[in-house]
C-alpha cells in the first residue's frame, strides 16, 4: 500500500518541485486492480484548459500540501488525454508514463499490458482461369491422281463371208479378178469426267479439363524477436501500468 491510499487528496493544495503552487486537485485516479492512487488532475493554468495529469511516483505529502515531483511548466505540458466514460486507458497511461520519463511501472495483468499491438498480414494466391490462344489447327485438301479401271460394253463389225448360189440368170458372168471394199465400224471406250461431292468433313472442338500445379510467391510478415530499450532503465523483467 502506497502512502497516499486512504488519503482524501481532492481539493488539497498541488504544489511543484520547487514549492510554487500549481492549483488544486481534481480528481483522483486509483488503480483498477490495487485502488491505490496513481495520478491527480489540476489546472495548472487558465481553467478553460484541460487538466494536467500529475503522477504521484516521488510525490510526497508536507503541511497539508501535496508536493509533485516535477515542475509547473511540465505539469502544464503534459500530455492532453481525452477521458471517455471518465476512465484512464492503458495507451494514455503509458503516454504520461513516458513524458515523465516514469520507468518503474507495473503491471498485474497481462491483458491490460497490451498497450499498442502488431498486426501481421500475409498475402493470399487465389486462382482463377482465363481463356487465351493457344495454337491453331489447320484442316486442308490436295488432289491425287489414281487409275480407275472399269468395264464398257464396245460393239464392232466383223466381215462374214456368206455364199449362196446364183439362180438368176440375168446376172452378167465375167470372168476376171476383182475387189470389193467394206469399211468396218467399231465402238471405242471415251472418258468423261465430272466433279461431283462424295463427302462433307466438319472440323469441331471439345474442350478437357484437366489438373494443373500452379505455383505462385506471396509475401507475409513474421515476428521478430522482442528487444528491450534498458536506456531507460526498463528491463523484460519489469512490467508496464494498469489502466485506471
Amino acid at each position: 500500500m502506497n502512502q497516499f491510499a486512504g488519503r482524501n487528496l481532492e481539493g488539497m493544495t498541488l504544489s511543484d518541485s520547487s514549492g510554487s503552487i500549481v492549483g488544486i486537485v481534481q480528481q483522483v485516479y486509483v488503480d483498477d486492480v490495487s485502488e491505490e492512487p496513481h495520478w491527480v488532475t489540476v489546472h495548472a493554468g487558465h481553467k478553460d484548459v484541460a487538466a494536467s495529469f500529475v503522477p504521484l511516483h516521488g510525490a510526497r505529502i508536507e503541511a497539508d500540501k501535496l508536493w509533485a515531483a516535477y515542475t509547473r511548466e511540465q505539469i502544464k505540458s503534459a500530455p492532453v488525454v481525452a477521458l471517455p466514460g471518465g476512465h484512464l486507458d492503458a495507451v494514455d497511461e503509458d503516454a504520461l508514463y513516458r513524458y515523465y520519463d516514469i520507468t518503474e511501472r507495473r503491471l498485474p495483468d497481462l491483458e491490460r499490458a497490451r498497450l499498442d499491438e502488431l498486426v501481421l498480414s500475409e498475402e493470399r494466391l487465389t486462382w482463377s482461369a482465363e481463356e487465351h490462344e493457344s495454337g491453331r489447327a489447320y484442316l486442308r485438301k490436295h488432289i491425287v491422281v489414281e487409275n480407275v479401271t472399269g468395264t464398257v460394253p464396245l460393239t464392232h463389225e466383223e466381215v462374214t463371208v456368206t455364199r449362196e448360189p446364183v439362180t438368176d440368170r440375168r446376172v452378167r458372168a465375167d470372168v476376171s479378178d476383182a475387189e470389193i471394199e467394206v469399211i468396218l465400224h467399231e465402238e471405242q471406250a471415251i472418258a468423261h469426267k465430272e466433279t461431283v461431292p462424295v463427302e462433307r468433313v466438319h472440323v469441331e472442338t471439345r474442350k478437357i479439363t484437366e489438373q494443373r500445379e500452379v505455383t505462385g510467391q506471396v509475401r507475409k510478415e513474421e515476428l521478430e524477436e522482442l528487444e528491450y530499450d534498458n536506456s531507460r532503465g526498463f528491463d523484460g523483467n519489469q512490467q508496464r501500468p494498469p489502466k485506471h
